[in-house]
């Protein structure tokens, strides 16, 4: 039918990014058929955690940022 099914509840994807993020990973997200419903639980799931900071260190030639992560 040409539409995505993705069977796993928000609570299952976090559960199932939570060991990485536990190593330190601090970008995260989803991919097809993860809806924004996804998204929020994993923000929920960050809240209060001590991630790495990241620092501008300059400014590429097509306008993009250069970041280092501290």
């Amino acid at each position: 039918d040409g539409c995505t099914y993705f069977p796993m509840s928000e609570q299952e994807f976090v559960e199932g990014i939570r060991p990485y993020m536990e190593k330190g990973v601090s970008i995260v997200g989803g991919c097809c058929g993860t809806s924004p419903a996804h998204i929020k639980a994993i923000a929920k799931a960050l809240e209060g955690a001590s991630l790495p900071r990241w620092k501008k260190v300059g400014t590429m030639p097509d306008g993009r940022s250069e970041v280092s992560i501290e």
